[in-house]
């Protein structure tokens, strides 16, 4: 159920790409707020774009950039992470005792 609320319903910057400049390269990001890791923001594009770029054209810098950019998005980050670490204990410690 985290997971789930992670990747579409957790606060979040869009963060979906507008535009390069051509002379410096640089990348100019969407930052209306948005549903969730793969959701994008109003914008109807975005919300396909994010989704294709996130995960396939992107580095892992870009990829958790809007992880920790506000109250909602740490919250939810720790929470994933919490209940990651104690999920693999669990199934690790289960799976020993299984083989005992």
């Amino acid at each position: 159920m985290v997971i789930l609320y992670i990747l579409f319903q957790a606060p979040a910057t869009c963060a979906a790409i507008n535009r390069i400049t051509q002379r410096t390269g640089e990348v100019d990001y969407c930052r209306n707020n948005c549903g969730g890791m793969l959701l994008g923001c109003h914008v109807r594009q975005h919300k396909f774009q994010k989704f294709k770029t996130l995960w396939w054209q992107q580095s892992w810098r870009n990829k958790t950039r809007g992880m920790l950019s506000g109250g909602p998005a740490v919250f939810a980050t720790i929470a994933t992470t919490i209940a990651t670490i104690i999920g693999t204990i669990t199934g690790i410690f289960g799976m020993v005792h299984d083989l005992v």
